[in-house]
């Protein structure tokens, strides 16, 4: 994710001629979210009823512009095409609307960029975007752009490759959003603690007195002044919806339904009651109350409250997307386990089915059903691919992404990784005894579903009910099913319970091993090598500098069995030039090959005394950016991890003590770190979920493993492993997994989707690029690496498979021919499938294939009683092989009795290194005898 990839956030306002998937109506924000708009005059109109009617239209970058049939035909003809519109005069606005009537030869998202009195240069954080499907129908779109100021000029960027785009019309018009927000939704009870209404508190932003219209009264309010609005309950029923709505003078009303809950007496029937669940239903279908048997409050049997569910199932507004209240509903139980509520709105069937609640829906129009609303207090919350919240944290907060974008509280059904919104319930843990199933505080409600249309809500707190816990809902149409799962055991065990029960999608069939060969190949000797310079470039673009890189001299070498002359300082006789990295994969085997042991040596010293002085007593790291701004502390499980994993690595292949125990006091510290996240400060922000995080957090505790079987620890060795398998599965909400065990396995040249992975959810800069729904697969194969080490740790989850599918899509990424032939991709946008800059070296797919294949992949270790040796080359059988673990001592052995024997090739020169600081240099099979 390098930082000058240039992208804009993918964000769709749609108009009424623009609906949203599957013919939606609009999903309406929560209240303190409203700001109404109103809506200017056009400033600007352009049509192109004839050749001349392009003037003004500058082609300015890999485009050609033509007006003609009506419409401006726009040529895209390579990489990042755009061009200007004429000059504006424009009113000072603080939001300009851009309408856009356009058809497009493949799908794409037309980047709108803008230069302002207040910001007059081109920048990422003054651009918007909108999707314009590929199919040559014409589509009105709308972007919203922030100029809060004068607009001086605007810029198009029709694609991000060649294609063709005609356009109708553009218009701009000014926007002027309502001066006032609401700063607070709570319910409020009486004194028998039954709520009694719902409160609204608003503050004007105004210099001017506004006129406030509520329920056929008007009210004027100051200029900065807040003001409390009552909406009373009725009273009477168990569950009630209570419409809000007020307005000022001159804009749209704000709108929201809110479903108030009387928790005090005891529902009547009709109940289900089956498999340890126990269902209590509104006879209206109005709503429910789920507790989950099993558990057991002290000294009774009384199942535990988990959730409610209100409403159960309610018609949406088409015009606005607001709920309406259920008419005439009537509850029918059919069984202990199966009830049906009938409405005119449509049906829903609920059938309890072990640890889960299935709901069966059918409605004629668009509903919200299954609105989830935990009765205890909830801890992280997740919906894969969009959010991954922690305690008390916000939903659609600002601390990742500004702007539009971070408005997620119904993201398009397509930003989604997998089907689920889960979150994590505490019980008071005087409220719970008992139950050998689960501890007080461990345990997660969730709901899934298969059709992909379906769209989740996820409000935490609960602004739209008033409510401190989260919401958690879906909508569609038609028929559909989804299910409530309830489930002992921490958020991460929903995660493996859910993916295990869908089955993992099949992987696509990777490339023959010698042809994916020849690709890296192909891309070390054209575009990553540049005329001139020494070595080659991380990524192919020019302004990737060229170096030697270690990594990639290290894949050069297992390919032809030789390093790169590239590598050569002036000639054989000075040695190799070498610069650490150069791969998302570490591969030191160059060093050793090189005859650059001691170097190597004393570079990991370096690095390992620099990380030991930066541990804090308390076993974090400091994160020591500008990123870390807005985030609860300085540091998170990312940079801690990163960190801890670099330190055991110092002590898996040197023996240094000192760095295993700075190591083991970072790794055991990793436990209290509740979310992935603060892996990538070098652009996102240390408070971002992130995927690397919870990479390099699987990786660290994979070492911290082998080092503790290193010795026969079972229990540490036990320990670590649980802990690398509870990060991966924090891992997969950033893993798309549509398809599960149903899907065919997809053919080659078939559109990626299964195993894209998502790097963070979160924004450079926190304004764009927006990450959410673009994969970014180099930080899926850093955590592929790390399942493939978990695997054999891990019997009981397929890691291997998700490697295997994450690298799959990563082939399926790579540039097969072209200028950029054999790099990967940073970006890839899904909706039209294709790769953006910049275009990294192929060393990382590589590496990871030969590590799924069993191959060599890095540098060799073999542990012989007290030491290690280190080496290029495979160790030979007749080595003295580790002692079996639980065995006690140390091998003893008379000193020079031990030899080592390396199966290096005839004529191969290399260095081995013996217990971090012999090395002994060898030429083709070799031996090394241990003290």
């Amino acid at each position: 994710m390098p930082s000058a990839l240039r992208l804009a956030p993918a964000i769709v306002f749609a108009l009424p001629s623009a609906p949203l998937p599957g013919d939606a109506p609009p999903i309406p924000l929560p209240l303190h979210e409203q700001r109404p708009l109103a809506r200017g005059e056009p400033f600007a109109r352009f049509t192109f009823p004839d050749a001349r009617s392009g003037d003004g239209f500058v082609a300015a970058h890999a485009c050609r512009l033509a007006a003609e049939s009506g419409a401006l035909q726009v040529q895209a003809t390579g990489d990042d095409p755009y061009f200007h519109l004429p000059p504006l005069t424009a009113p000072a606005a603080e939001l300009v609307a851009v309408r856009l009537r356009g058809r497009a030869s493949r799908g794409s998202a037309p980047h709108f960029y803008w230069r302002s009195d207040r910001d007059p240069a081109w920048s990422e954080r003054q651009a918007q975007s909108a999707a314009l499907a590929g199919d040559g129908e014409w589509q009105l779109l709308e972007a919203l752009l922030p100029v809060a100021g004068t607009l001086l000029e605007l810029r198009l960027d029709p694609a991000d490759g060649p294609g063709t785009l005609a356009i109708e019309s553009i218009e701009l018009t000014t926007v002027t959003p309502c001066p006032l927000r609401v700063t607070e939704v709570r319910q409020v009870a009486g004194p028998d603690r039954r709520v009694r209404a719902l409160v609204v508190t608003i503050e004007s932003l105004a210099e001017r007195e506004l006129r406030i219209h509520h329920a056929g009264a008007t009210f004027s309010l100051a200029p900065h002044a807040s003001a409390r609005i009552d909406f009373p309950a009725r009273g009477g029923r168990r569950f009630e919806a209570v419409p809000i709505e007020f307005a000022v003078e001159g804009f749209a009303p704000f709108r929201s339904v809110a479903t108030l809950i009387d928790r005090q007496p005891a529902l009547s029937p009709p109940t289900l009651a089956a498999d340890g669940l126990v269902v209590e239903l509104a006879p209206d279908g109005s709503g429910a109350l789920v507790k989950r048997g099993g558990t057991a409050r002290a000294g009774t049997d009384e199942p535990v409250e988990w959730c409610w569910i209100a409403p159960l199932l309610a018609p949406i507004d088409g015009a606005t997307g607001h709920l309406l209240p259920l008419t005439d509903g009537v509850v029918h139980r059919r069984s202990d386990r199966h009830a049906r509520l009938v409405a005119r709105e449509g049906a829903l069937d609920l059938e309890i089915d072990g640890d889960r609640l299935r709901a069966t829906v059918s409605s004629p129009g668009p509903v919200e059903a299954l609105v989830v609303r935990p009765a205890q207090r909830s801890a992280r919350t997740v919906l894969p691919g969009v959010e991954f919240l922690g305690r008390g944290e916000r939903s659609s907060s600002d601390l990742d992404l500004v702007g539009p974008a971070r408005l997620r509280y119904a993201p398009p059904p397509d930003d989604l990784c997998w089907p689920l919104l889960a979150t994590e319930l505490q019980f008071h843990a005087d409220a719970v005894a008992g139950s050998p199933e689960w501890r007080a505080g461990d345990a997660a409600l969730g709901l899934t579903w298969e059709r992909r249309d379906l769209r989740p809500l996820l409000a935490q707190p609960n602004t739209i009910d008033g409510e401190p816990g989260p919401r958690l809902a879906l909508r569609g149409h038609g028929d559909w099913q989804a299910e409530l799962l309830l489930q002992p055991g921490p958020l991460e065990e929903m995660t493996a319970t859910l993916v295990a029960t869908r089955g993992l999608p099949p992987p696509r069939p990777l490339r023959a091993l010698a042809d994916a060969e020849t690709l890296a190949r192909a891309a070390f000797a054209g575009p990553l090598r540049q005329p001139g310079a020494v070595g080659f470039g991380h990524c192919a673009e020019p302004n990737w500098e060229r170096q030697p890189w270690s990594a990639i001299a290290a894949t050069l070498w297992r390919l032809d069995g030789r390093l790169p002359a590239e590598v050569l300082r002036h000639g054989a006789e000075d040695g190799f030039a070498l610069v650490d990295g150069g791969c998302h994969h570490r591969d030191d085997a160059a060093w050793f090959v090189a005859g650059r042991a001691r170097d190597w040596v004393a570079l990991r010293r370096a690095q390992a005394a620099a990380l030991q002085a930066a541990l804090r007593p308390d076993g974090t790291f400091a994160d020591g950016t500008p990123f870390a701004a807005g985030h609860f502390a300085d540091t998170a499980l990312g940079v801690c991890a990163r960190n801890a994993a670099a330190l055991l690595e110092q002590a898996w292949w040197t023996g240094d003590e000192a760095a295993r125990h700075a190591g083991l006091t970072a790794l055991a510290r990793l436990a209290d770190f509740d979310l992935p996240r603060g892996a990538q400060t070098w652009e996102l922000p240390l408070h971002s979920p992130d995927l690397l995080a919870a990479a390099h957090a699987v990786h660290a505790h994979v070492i911290g493993a082998w080092l503790a079987a290193d010795v026969g620890d079972h229990a540490a060795t036990e320990r670590w492993s649980a802990q690398a398998r509870r990060q991966a599965l924090n891992a997969l909400p950033f893993i798309r997994l549509w398809g599960g065990a149903k899907a065919a396995a997809p053919a080659a040249g078939a559109p990626i989707d299964d195993y894209a992975t998502i790097a963070a959810f979160a924004a450079t800069h926190r304004t764009a690029p927006v990450w959410i729904g673009l994969p970014v697969q180099w930080c899926g194969l850093v955590a592929a690496r790390a399942f493939a080490e978990l695997a054999p740790l891990d019997p009981t989850f397929p890691w291997a498979t998700v490697a295997r599918g994450v690298l799959a899509a990563g082939e399926a990424m790579q540039r097969a021919d072209g200028p950029h032939v054999g790099c990967l991709p940073d970006a890839f946008r899904l909706a039209d499938q294709a790769p953006l800059p910049a275009h990294i070296n192929p060393a990382t797919l590589l590496n990871l294939r030969w590590q799924l294949d069993g191959r060599p992949h890095d540098l060799h270790r073999l542990r012989v009683g007290a030491h290690i040796v280190v080496s290029p080359w495979p160790f030979t059988p007749e080595s003295p092989q580790p002692r079996p673990l639980g065995a006690a001592g140390a091998d003893a052995a008379p000193a020079g009795s031990l030899e080592v024997a390396i199966a290096a090739p005839d004529g191969a020169s290399y260095d081995v290194l013996v217990d971090g600081s012999v090395i002994h240099s060898l030429r083709g099979r070799g031996r090394v005898a241990l003290p």
